[in-house]
Order: C-alpha cells, then sequence, then structure tokens
C-alpha cells in the first residue's frame, strides 16, 4: 500500500485498535458494514482526540502565563484554520496531542532538571517518531530548547549536571527504540528510509536548489493560508521581539522556547521533503504557535477583550472563505 509505506507502524496500529473497538461498541457482520461504522466511529472520535490536546496544552501554557493569559492558546488554537477543518486527520488530532506532551515532559526535565523527566521526555519522542515520521522534528526541537535554557539559564552549571539531562533524554529515546526492536523487530530507521524513497516517486520530488525554492514559497503559503494571514504577522512580531530580547540578553521562557522552535522550523521547511499539504503536514506544530502569538495578540489593543475578540474574528473570518472557496479552481 503506497499510503502505508511512508507511515511508521503507528498509524495502521492507531486505526486496528478503533476498528476494534468500534466493533465492540456496535458489532456488524459484513466488511461494507465494519467500514461504514469506523467511519462514523472516526467522525465523533477523531474530534474528541483533538480537544484532548487543550488539556496538556494547558498545563503547558501555565509555565509560560498567569491569571486569565494561560487560556489564551487554549483559545487561538481552536480557531486556526486546519483545527477547524481539518480535524478528522491524525496531524490534527493524535499527532498534535502526541506533540504536546513530548514538550511538556521535556519541560517537565528543564524545569527540575532532573535526569528521569529527561529519560521520560525521550522515551515519548520514539513514541512520537512510531506514529509519524513527522514528528521526528520534536527530538532536535527538544534538544535544542534545553540547549537554549543551558546557554542562558544555566551557564554557570558543571558539565556533568549538563550532561545528565541531555543524557537523560538521549539514553529515553534509545532505550525505547532498542526495546521495540527487541520486542517488534522494528527498525525506525530502514522504515524511514523505505518511506523516504516512497515518498520521493509519489511526490515526483526533484533534487536542485530551483525545486528547493519553488517548494518553499508554495510550503510559505499554504502554511500562511491554513495558519491565518494574522497569526503569520503576529509570528513575525514574535520574532522580532523575540530577536531583541536575545541580543539584550533579557530573555523569558518563550523567547527561549521560541530560539529552539525557529531553527527548527526551518531546517524542517529546507530538509522535510515536503512539496504542498504543509497545513495538514505541519499542524502538530499549531499549538506551540498558538503559545507564541498569544503575548502579541495582546500587544494589538490597550484591551485584551479587544485584541483577543478582534484575532479571533480575522480567524474565523479566514476558516470561512477557506472553507468556501477551497475548491474554486477545481469548480472552473
Amino acid at each position: 500500500d503506497h499510503f502505508l509505506g511512508t507511515k511508521p507502524p503507528g498509524v495502521i496500529s492507531f486505526y486496528i485498535v478503533l476498528q476494534r473497538l468500534s466493533n465492540v461498541i456496535n458489532p456488524v457482520s459484513t466488511y461494507a458494514e465494519r467500514f461504514s461504522r469506523l467511519i462514523v466511529f472516526l467522525s465523533y472520535v477523531m474530534p474528541l482526540i483533538t480537544y484532548l490536546t487543550l488539556i496538556p496544552l494547558f498545563v503547558l501554557s501555565k509555565k509560560f502565563f498567569e491569571g486569565g493569559d494561560v487560556w489564551l492558546p487554549l483559545i487561538f488554537y481552536l480557531v486556526f484554520p486546519n483545527t477547524l477543518l481539518q480535524m478528522l486527520e491524525l496531524d490534527i488530532s493524535l499527532f498534535a496531542l502526541l506533540f504536546v506532551i513530548a514538550l511538556l515532559f521535556t519541560h517537565k526535565g528543564i524545569e527540575t532538571q532532573g535526569f528521569w523527566w529527561a529519560f521520560a521526555a525521550g522515551a515519548i519522542a520514539y513514541i512520537c517518531v512510531f506514529f509519524s515520521f513527522s514528528l521526528l522534528m520534536v527530538i532536535p526541537l527538544s534538544l535544542a530548547w534545553i540547549g537554549v535554557e543551558y546557554i542562558f539559564q544555566w551557564h554557570d552549571t558543571s558539565f556533568w549536571h549538563k550532561l545528565k539531562i541531555i543524557g537523560g533524554y538521549v539514553l529515553g529515546l534509545l532505550g525505547l527504540g532498542v526495546l521495540f526492536f527487541a520486542v517488534l523487530q522494528y527498525n525506525p530507521v530502514l522504515r524511514y528510509q523505505n518511506a523516504l524513497t516512497m515518498h520521493k516517486e509519489m511526490k515526483l520530488l526533484a533534487s536542485g536548489f530551483e525545486q528547493l525554492i519553488d517548494a518553499w514559497i508554495l510550503n510559505g503559503i499554504e502554511f500562511t493560508m491554513w495558519a491565518g494571514f494574522p497569526v503569520v504577522v503576529l509570528l513575525v512580531m514574535r520574532t522580532i521581539m523575540s530577536g531583541v530580547a536575545i541580543y539584550q540578553k533579557r530573555t523569558d521562557a518563550i523567547d527561549r522556547l521560541f530560539a529552539a522552535f525557529l531553527p527548527t522550523f526551518v531546517a524542517l521547511n529546507v530538509f522535510g521533503q515536503t512539496r504542498s499539504e504543509v497545513g495538514r503536514l505541519w499542524a502538530f506544530f499549531m499549538p506551540l504557535v498558538s503559545i507564541f502569538i498569544a503575548p502579541e495578540a495582546l500587544r494589538l489593543f490597550k484591551r485584551k477583550k479587544v485584541a483577543v475578540f478582534f484575532l479571533l474574528g480575522l480567524q474565523l473570518i479566514t476558516t470561512f472563505l477557506i472553507f468556501k472557496f477551497q475548491n474554486a479552481l477545481t469548480d472552473i
């Protein structure tokens, strides 16, 4: 199967579990009936999983905001066009949930500077990759986040102290990989190589600088559309504010996380072997984006409520226009 050939085994495993669960709830006999029942079951379960992302996002948000502001990332996440229109996709539901959980454990390792929290974060990162190769980005992002915290917060700590956190993360990642290989005979490197080969054949991806530039332009336009143009403007503002803070050496927690996110996101654009569909494929980043844009949204107006409702209105208008006209060219 061409689709499953580009995916790690977690995808089909997830669908098998849901199929069997739906069979327990509503047993049917024929293949056609099972297929129809699974489609109906997914139409209820996938949005629920999407909204479950709000729980770890709320916990992570409390690390960066105080008071009522902790709710802002959750509110903004719910009005991203890809969240509203593509929540039946695994990228929006399951992958975003796993991504936030992985970052939450990474932050716990950073906050406590504990080996076992870092070990757990690495193990969860491996689980992420077991479900999606797109989630490979959680590994460099987490390691970059730990590195940035060392540079700005723990620069006076000993080498062995730094090694404890990074080593814990790497050991958790590799340890679960060895366990999966021993028990399931699963080799993620071989699977990824085969998936990448099949992906290039399906997408007709060609090498060369010109093709890379075309992919950057297309991916940038599509990401802007599905994230929402106002959101991208706020991300540019976040880039400027974090850049100034880093230059002046007065960073806060969001600045340091953004300093890890930005090069990771750029690297994904350069080396990600993706042309189009990034509104779906990169949707797991959106909970993190909601954290980044929240402070910038509040800068738009003196009153917080006005700023929030202004952004919500723009995002809902964007979502409606995408929903209404996304097939306009195919109808001509």
